[in-house]
């Protein structure tokens, strides 16, 4: 049977890159084809090889200019503060220069100010999501460690002695001009919820005087008694109790009149 044959021409320079002879229905047909080496060095390679250079030593230029507008624009962490403080509030400024140092430690040797503990907690409680969120934003303790820190805090209802020892520590360098002060008593609405505190093995959220004394009913509020400066600015809760919708007079009578005698034996 006749050859029947079939050349492709892949340059302008008249050679023969590809030719392929095909016999229709013979095992014997051969493929021949153009060598790398030959191919390696084409006009057009050549051309597409200056523009690939050119191209990276525009973006190696292009990344060192870059690199000293960063060094130039750093400044120290001390003259940003001082800046920050002519423009944010006290508070803030704390909070940034708190953020500051925190990142230029390691994870596992962060070490959280009281004021960033009071903040992640606050913002934990008033949503687990944002809370989530915001972490990933800014360096703040882990919920392991916020759970551990509200475990270390009284939770009895009434007014403990543990809480009395604190407030004591506390009326002990005041001066008597700030040791004068008023009781409030406010009821606050609270997240109807039980809990499980496996550490003293009760429930929590169930209506509490603190007199040991458990009801069936669930705390829906509660009633927290409060001492607060007259002369100077400070304030400082008490005691609360859990209640079920309402609290007769007697009963918050009661418990003002034993507030108010323990504070005025620890000097206030």
């Amino acid at each position: 049977m006749p050859l029947q044959a079939l050349i492709y021409t892949l340059n302008n320079t008249f050679s023969i890159s590809q030719i392929y002879i095909l016999e229709p229905n013979n095992r014997n047909s051969c493929c021949s084809q153009t060598s790398k080496l030959l191919s390696a060095d084409t006009p057009r390679r050549q051309k597409l090889r200056k523009i690939i250079n050119t191209q990276k030593q525009k973006a190696k230029r292009l990344r060192h200019k870059l690199k000293l507008k960063k060094k130039n624009r750093s400044i120290p962490s001390e003259e940003a503060i001082k800046i920050l403080e002519t423009m944010l509030p006290p508070k803030v400024v704390t909070f940034v220069e708190s953020q500051i140092d925190l990142n230029s430690k390691k994870k596992n040797g962060h070490r959280y100010t009281n004021e960033t503990k009071a903040f992640a907690l606050s913002l934990y409680h008033l949503s687990g999501k944002a809370y989530k969120m915001i972490s990933k934003l800014f360096c703040l303790p882990s919920k392991s460690s916020i759970l551990k820190r509200v475990s270390r805090m009284p939770s009895c209802s009434g007014l403990t002695q543990p809480s009395i020892d604190v407030i004591s520590s506390k009326v002990s360098m005041m001066s008597p001009v700030r040791k004068m002060c008023v009781i409030s008593v406010d009821e606050i609405s609270i997240k109807s919820h039980l809990a499980y505190d496996s550490s003293k093995d009760e429930v929590i959220g169930l209506e509490d005087y603190g007199d040991g004394i458990k009801s069936d009913c669930l705390a829906t509020s509660a009633i927290v008694i409060m001492a607060r400066g007259i002369v100077e600015n400070w304030k400082q809760p008490v005691s609360y109790y859990l209640v079920n919708e309402s609290c007769s007079s007697e009963k918050v009578k009661e418990k003002l009149v034993d507030a108010i005698n323990k504070l005025e034996k620890i000097g206030l």
